[in-house]
């Protein structure tokens, strides 16, 4: 009959509960698939090109703010504290109704 010593013991029951802990915490976790994200909202219609301000509503009143310059600039969708997109405020241009009227 072997003896092991009191600290091996010991030892090997910490070990056991710390894989059972990060097992048991890793069972929760799931990744998440793309499907699941909302797809990144674009204005609609896109600014044209001579466009220069840094935000822009398009014809829905949705708020978006420029991010890049040059060749590179893209739309981001502006949202609120609570992560909803901001959506509401009067377009930024005419749209083609209202140029032919004036």
């Amino acid at each position: 009959m072997s003896r092991e010593p009191k600290g091996s013991t010991m030892a090997k029951t910490a070990l056991s509960l710390m894989i059972g802990a990060v097992a048991g915490l890793s069972a929760g976790c799931a990744p998440v698939s793309e499907a699941a994200e909302p797809a990144a909202r674009v204005p609609a219609p896109f600014p044209p090109a001579s466009f220069e301000g840094r935000q822009y509503v398009d014809r829905d009143g949705c708020v978006f703010i420029r991010a890049g310059a040059g060749p590179g600039v893209t739309w981001v969708p502006r949202v609120a504290r609570d992560g909803g997109q901001i959506c509401g405020a009067d377009p930024t241009l005419p749209s083609a109704g209202q140029a032919a009227d004036t």
